[in-house]
């Protein structure tokens, strides 16, 4: 719980709005939307379902979203296509380049020029 609260505590002082999902269908009602560009889960969630499992709903309800799944311990099965695995520790200044990273080149269209902010 304090590696989460410390997460969310940087990303939010990085000016990023953090979602903390407790349940699939708020990753579903989330995720299906466009202003989610990263999900961030670990392997082994409170339930049936794991975070590959998790990740795959994901990328099916919003192929665009960038998933990392992360863990200290070898995966219990194969990651969905573009799905990224980080093995722990890892810092939360990488999770905020990651999602700086995302939101450049989610501002970017397919002729390299800004999109407009709405």
């Amino acid at each position: 719980m304090k590696t989460k609260l410390s997460l969310a505590l940087a990303i939010l002082a990085a000016t990023l709005t953090v979602v903390h999902a407790a349940t699939v269908r708020i990753v579903q009602t989330n995720a299906a939307g466009d202003s989610v560009m990263l999900m961030m889960t670990g392997v082994h969630l409170a339930g049936n379902m794991n975070g590959v499992e998790l990740a795959r709903i994901a990328r099916r309800y919003n192929p665009d979203i960038d998933v990392i799944v992360t863990s200290g311990r070898p995966l219990p099965q194969d990651l969905p296509d573009g799905v990224k695995f980080w093995s722990k520790p890892w810092a939360p200044l990488d999770v905020i380049r990651e999602a700086e990273r995302m939101a450049y080149a989610w501002s970017i269209d397919e002729f390299g020029k800004s999109r407009p902010t709405s």
